[in-house]
């Protein structure tokens, strides 16, 4: 049987309408699914803050006691020199590492910041 040019001309723009519906089903079916990884996406960034934010809190308290041990350092070297002794090399070696985990403390605190700044949900 063979097809009327009407009949081609119907058939063809029932193919196009078709073609046409399933892309706007794929659009409308994609975008749900942008929304759905976006939405994931944020709570994984919000997720993320909330870590930086406690990391921020355990350095803010290394900054803190490290300050408090160079502190004690200050007037256990006063009181060493004052009777005319020195303190012993671990003493000494300690408080050295304290300043320096004290600077990276400081370092790592603006780091962050500058960090949870990037990713901030707008």
């Amino acid at each position: 049987m063979k097809q009327s040019k009407t009949e081609k001309a119907v058939f063809a723009k029932l193919s196009t309408q078709k073609v046409e519906l399933n892309m706007i089903k794929e659009i409308e079916s994609d975008s749900l699914k942008v929304g759905s990884i976006y939405e994931g996406a944020i709570t994984s960034t919000l997720a993320a803050i909330k870590e930086i934010n406690s990391a921020i809190q355990d350095m803010e308290r290394v900054v803190k006691l490290s300050q408090d041990v160079l502190s004690k350092g200050e007037e256990v070297e006063k009181l060493a020199d004052n009777i005319g002794a020195d303190l012993n090399p671990s003493t000494t070696n300690a408080l050295d590492q304290v300043r320096i985990e004290r600077q990276i403390a400081i370092q790592k605190i603006k780091d962050l910041n500058k960090g949870k700044q990037l990713i901030q949900p707008r």
